[in-house]
């Protein structure tokens, strides 16, 4: 996922981390793609285009 969207490290652990706030919100244990996706959703469109 980071690759694929040509992320920064520093911009990869702050999706995880609001990705597993999301999960947490849904009383989940592990983080799941859903939860990743949502937390994708969450971005501004500033990633470097291809």
């Amino acid at each position: 996922m980071i690759r694929v969207r040509r992320l920064s490290m520093r911009s990869g652990l702050r999706l995880l981390r609001v990705a597993r706030t999301v999960g947490d919100l849904c009383a989940s244990d592990q983080v799941s793609i859903e939860n990743l996706a949502f937390a994708l959703r969450f971005r501004s469109f500033d990633v470097a285009q291809p």
